[in-house]
C-alpha cells in the first residue's frame, strides 16, 4: 500500500543496498584491471546521494509521494455541494461543502469531502466512512494537502476498499478548541451530532457505529480518539496521529471550559483514560496511536503511557513510532497505516 511512497524508510534502504552492490563490483573490476570499473562506482555514488536524501527525507517528512517529484497532479475533480456530478469519477470526487449547527449553535462551517470511484460505479452500494479532523492552527482541507486524505483514500479504492472521507472544521482558524463543548462554543455537539446528522442525510453510507470511524492530526488526533470514546454508539474505531489523550490547552483547563459547575468531572469525561476506565462500551472502540519518534518527549510518552494501559483493557489498541517529528510526513504516514489496519473493521 506504501508503494510509490518517498517518506517510506524501504527508499533509502533500497538505494544504499545499490550503493553497496555497485561500489562492491566497481572495487572487483578495479582489482581485475577491467576499464569498466567506473560505470559501477558512478551508479554507486548517485545511488548513495539518492539513499541519503531518502533518508534525510524520511526523517523530515518533506515529501509525500511520487507526485511531488514528477509534478503530476492526481487530485480528483472538485465541486461545490449541490453541483453536478463530474463527467469524470475515476479519481472519486472532491465535495467542497458547508454543515451547518443547529444542535450545537456553531455557525455553518466549510467541510472537505471525498467520495470514492465506487460511489460513482456501484450505485447501490452503502459505504463505510472516516471522519478526519485538522489541527490547529488548521482547516478541513489539511486533510486534502498536508495529510493526503484524498491519494490515500484512492489507493483503499483501487484495492477494491472504497470509503467515504469527511474533514469537518474542528475549530475556527488559529483557535484551539480540543472539539470540547468549551468557551470557544459547543464543538463537542457539532461534531458528534451536527456534522454526522447533516451527512447521514445526504450521502450514501452503511449504518451503524460499526462502519464508521475517526482519525486527526495533532489536536484532531485527540479530538479523534476522545470522541470516538466518547460516542461508541456513534464510531467504533480512532485514529489518533500525534495528538494527546486528553484535552491540552495553553491557557489552562478552567480557561478552555470555562465556569462549569465541577470541572474536575468535566475534563475527567473528556480524558480517553478516565473513559477507558470508567464505561464499559468505551472499551470496544479500536485506537490507532502514531506518532513521530521526533515530536515533543511528553506528547510520545503520553501516547506509550496510554497504550500501556489501554492494551490490558480495551478490545483492541494499537501504537507505532515512526520516524519523523509533528510534520505532514508523520500524518500522511500514519493516514496510511491506520487505513490498512481499519477498513476490515469498518468495511
Amino acid at each position: 500500500m506504501l508503494a510509490g511512497r518517498l517518506t517510506t524508510p524501504a527508499w533509502a534502504i533500497c538505494f544504499l543496498i545499490v550503493a553497496v552492490a555497485c561500489g562492491l563490483l566497481a572495487w572487483f573490476l578495479k582489482r581485475k584491471d577491467r576499464r569498466l570499473w567506473l560505470v559501477p562506482l558512478v551508479i554507486a555514488i548517485v545511488a548513495l546521494l539518492i539513499g541519503i536524501a531518502a533518508g534525510l527525507n524520511t526523517y523530515f517528512g518533506w515529501r509525500i509521494n511520487i507526485y511531488d517529484l514528477t509534478g503530476k497532479d492526481p487530485a480528483p475533480p472538485e465541486i461545490n455541494q449541490g453541483e453536478d456530478w463530474p463527467s469524470d469519477t475515476s479519481r472519486g470526487v472532491h465535495v467542497n461543502a458547508m454543515i451547518p449547527g443547529p444542535l450545537s449553535g456553531i455557525a455553518e462551517q466549510p467541510a472537505d469531502i471525498w467520495l470514492p470511484p465506487q460511489y460513482f460505479t456501484q450505485v447501490n452500494r452503502p459505504l463505510p466512512l472516516i471522519y478526519a479532523y485538522h489541527g490547529t492552527p488548521g482547516t478541513p482541507d489539511d486533510w486534502f494537502n498536508d495529510g493526503d486524505g484524498q491519494q490515500s483514500g484512492q489507493v483503499l479504492a483501487n484495492e477494491r476498499q472504497p470509503v467515504i472521507l469527511v474533514a469537518p472544521t474542528a475549530a475556527p482558524v488559529d483557535v484551539d478548541s480540543e472539539c470540547v463543548n468549551g468557551t470557544a462554543g459547543n464543538w463537542d455537539t457539532y461534531l458528534s451530532q451536527d456534522v454526522p446528522n447533516w451527512v447521514a442525510q445526504r450521502y450514501r453510507l452503511k449504518a451503524g457505529p460499526g462502519h464508521t470511524a475517526t482519525a486527526g492530526l495533532s489536536m484532531g488526533g485527540y479530538c479523534a480518539q476522545m470522541l470516538a470514546l466518547r460516542y461508541p454508539d456513534k464510531f467504533s474505531a480512532a485514529g489518533n496521529f500525534s495528538g494527546t489523550t486528553s484535552a491540552d490547552f495553553a491557557g489552562g483547563l478552567p480557561a478552555l471550559f470555562g465556569p462549569v459547575p465541577n470541572l474536575a468531572a468535566t475534563t475527567d469525561s473528556y480524558s480517553s483514560t478516565w473513559l477507558i476506565q470508567h464505561h464499559a462500551t468505551s472499551r470496544n472502540v479500536a485506537v490507532w496511536l502514531e506518532v513521530g519518534t521526533n515530536d515533543s518527549e511528553s506528547l510520545v510518552k503520553d501516547q506509550a503511557k496510554y497504550y500501556k494501559l489501554a492494551k490490558s483493557i480495551t478490545k483492541d489498541t494499537r501504537f507505532k513510532t515512526i520516524g519523523g517529528a509533528h510534520t505532514k510526513g508523520v500524518w500522511s504516514d500514519a493516514f496510511y497505516h491506520y487505513l490498512e489496519w481499519v477498513y476490515p473493521k469498518i468495511k
